[in-house]
């Protein structure tokens, strides 16, 4: 078989898979933010008009602290542990599925070349039946931008909500510094 071919194939598809984790990453410090920053402000405006107790305030950044903690931790660090192939990872038969859902053209061919490669190994003696549609295969996914399937401009409405509680707590540092700076300080 064409290892050349075969071999460009697989470098593309883990370069989708690190493509794919850095996309969670992303979005994963997009949700840190956004949930860190509305946790804060539901915790400050509560603390603002309740006025509670040493107690209940604790209770309220220990809370804080371990969304904040588990988001970190899911989000971003599974991500990133499996991006450096500590944690595990989507397999390359997982990847093909992902870019098939995005390109309908390819659907399962990518999973089809896999399969047909995992087939050459297995028997020997149909070698070149299954060299020939491995070839054709991969001749029909050449023209298929694989990294393109996944698009980082997607983490874009993430970035537009963040904005939200951004501008909350601007807008209300500029007209009512209390209401952040109290509950801070409390």
């Amino acid at each position: 078989m064409s290892s050349t071919s075969y071999d460009l194939l697989i470098q593309k598809l883990n370069a989708f898979i690190d493509k794919y984790y850095k996309n969670l990453i992303i979005k994963g410090l997009l949700y840190l933010l956004l949930i860190g920053l509305s946790l804060f402000i539901v915790i400050a405006i509560s603390e603002y008009f309740g006025h509670f107790t040493a107690n209940i305030r604790a209770i309220l950044v220990l809370i804080y602290f371990a969304v904040i903690a588990f988001v970190l931790f899911r989000f971003i660090i599974i991500p990133l542990l499996s991006l450096l192939r500590v944690y595990k990872h989507i397999s390359l038969d997982d990847a093909s599925k992902i870019i098939g859902n995005h390109f309908p053209e390819i659907n399962d061919k990518l999973s089809n070349v896999l399969q047909l490669h995992r087939l050459e190994e297995l028997s020997k003696e149909q070698l070149n039946l299954i060299d020939a549609g491995i070839k054709q295969k991969i001749n029909k996914l050449e023209p298929f931008p694989i990294l393109s399937a996944i698009n980082f401009k997607s983490n874009l409405k993430y970035l537009k909500l963040l904005f939200i509680p951004l501008l909350i707590i601007v807008i209300t540092w500029l007209f009512q510094p209390a209401f952040i700076e109290e509950p801070a300080t409390r």
